[in-house]
């Protein structure tokens, strides 16, 4: 793209103001990251719920809870306070190993 001569020439007040443009495509910025942050938000909170669920679940089952505690090598405290944790602070990774335990044992 070539330097137009012509524009250059302009004063800076004629040419626009360019602050209030990046003013306002900050703004725009910030209202796109705060829908973002919400809808993260919301998508947490309730996959925080439906963890809960699953390790209620889970918690129903301590025959099998036992079995993969010693196919881990941890104990059953141990693999319980990492279930509980992963129910509050990853809930997704905790639904994923829900899906997977139920699969295993509908086989």
């Amino acid at each position: 793209m070539s330097l137009d001569h012509g524009l250059l020439n302009v004063p800076l007040a004629k040419r626009g103001n360019v602050d209030a443009q990046l003013d306002a495509y900050k703004v725009r910025l910030d209202v796109l990251a705060a829908a973002a942050r919400k809808t993260a938000r919301a998508e947490h909170a309730a996959n925080k719920a439906a963890a809960k669920v699953a390790l209620a679940q889970l918690v129903d089952m301590p025959d099998l809870l036992h079995a993969k505690a010693i196919t881990l090598g941890v104990s059953r405290k141990i693999l319980m306070d990492t279930l509980k944790s992963l129910a509050t602070w990853e809930p997704k990774k905790l639904l994923a190993i829900h899906a997977q335990i139920m699969a295993q044992t509908a086989k």
